[in-house]
């Protein structure tokens, strides 16, 4: 949240309604239950920030600790250079056989995917990867000196190695 708020004002934390007891009183952001709980995956919270926004959404996944302004503003960026019809620009990178791979936690969408993201949901789609495949989908990589910033912080172990990094 603290490096979302350095690029706007209007941060939303979707998957509560309520900010948790021990939320620094400092850090303000407008928290939001997840619509799409039940689903699971990142589909109903994508739809639940579009549909609480004025327009694109910058989507910054809370496990993602390492990522950095610098990346986010180079995706924007990217996302503002993209061909006209864009309703998506997603990061993109690669596993070690070098298949790409979406990441849609850290993207930028427009509220014109919404029905695309509904038809998801009504139809038990979770994965992100075949909107890779639409025209309507630009796919950024992230440069190869930020790709450590994509660690997912899911259990001890990333833990330790983002608080490595962070000292």
């Amino acid at each position: 949240v603290r490096t979302a708020r350095e690029l706007s004002r209007e941060v939303m934390v979707v998957g509560r309604a309520v900010a948790p007891a021990e939320w620094p009183g400092d850090l303000k952001a407008a928290f939001l239950a997840d619509a799409g709980e039940a689903f699971g995956g990142p589909v109903g919270g994508v739809m639940t920030a579009l549909e609480n926004s004025r327009g694109a959404v910058l989507v910054l996944g809370c496990d993602m600790a390492l990522v950095t302004v610098e990346t986010l503003r180079a995706l924007l960026a990217a996302h503002e250079g993209a061909p006209a019809g864009t309703r998506a620009t997603v990061v993109v990178s690669r596993d070690m056989d070098g298949e790409v791979y979406a990441e849609p936690t850290l993207a930028v969408y427009t509220p014109e995917i919404l029905p695309r993201l509904r038809e998801m949901m009504r139809t038990g789609r979770k994965s992100f990867q075949p909107l890779l495949e639409e025209n309507w989908v630009c796919r950024w990589e992230v440069p190869a000196e930020a790709a450590g910033e994509l660690l997912n912080v899911n259990d001890t172990e990333t833990l330790a190695e983002a608080e490595r990094v962070l000292r």
